[in-house]
């Protein structure tokens, strides 16, 4: 009996306009936390053609651009260096406050300038957000607004240990961040 191909469809994307706007305000209002984010270097993208699946767990998933695609957009004068991707039908979906927290947690793995990667996804990238909201957040309608009334009162240590040092073979020379 032959074997069925399973065929693949191919994402389609759109810049999620939204978040755009609200990288920027959270770097703004959060810019100790956020020290290592540019705004102009990261972009969020929607896939348009697909929902996500019942299995994928992550809301939103933060990536680096690979060297050809860097060259690629270096060519374009494009800074690029991240993109984020989310589906737009759970955009669309989330109300304003679970956006802000979905993003603010994808942008604390911007790693230090000269770092290869991202920041790991382990326990200590929840921290800060388990630390204020729990860890039901992603199911709660109502999570504190981010932009509105006093700055969330995140403690800094669980910010240094995301930050801190990290292994030496993490470094790059400025010869390699060129490419």
């Amino acid at each position: 009996m032959p074997k069925k191909s399973k065929v693949l469809e191919e994402k389609k994307y759109e810049v999620v306009n939204d978040a755009q706007i609200l990288v920027r305000k959270l770097k703004e209002r959060y810019a100790s936390q956020m020290s290592m984010v540019n705004p102009d270097e990261l972009v969020v993208l929607g896939v348009t053609n697909k929902t996500r699946g019942p299995t994928q767990k992550a809301l939103a998933t933060i990536h680096k651009l690979k060297p050809a695609e860097k060259k690629l957009l270096k060519l374009a004068k494009s800074p690029l260096k991240y993109y984020i991707e989310v589906y737009f039908s759970d955009w669309d979906e989330w109300g304003e406050q679970r956006r802000q927290w979905i993003l603010y947690h994808e942008l604390l793995h911007v790693p230090a300038p000269k770092s290869r990667g991202l920041i790991d996804h382990d326990c200590e990238d929840f921290a800060a957000i388990l630390d204020i909201v729990g860890v039901d957040w992603t199911l709660r309608d109502n999570l504190p607004d981010m932009l509105s009334g006093e700055p969330i009162p995140f403690k800094e240590t669980l910010f240094s240990r995301l930050h801190g040092p990290r292994d030496e073979e993490d470094e790059i020379g400025e010869e390699e961040d060129e490419e």
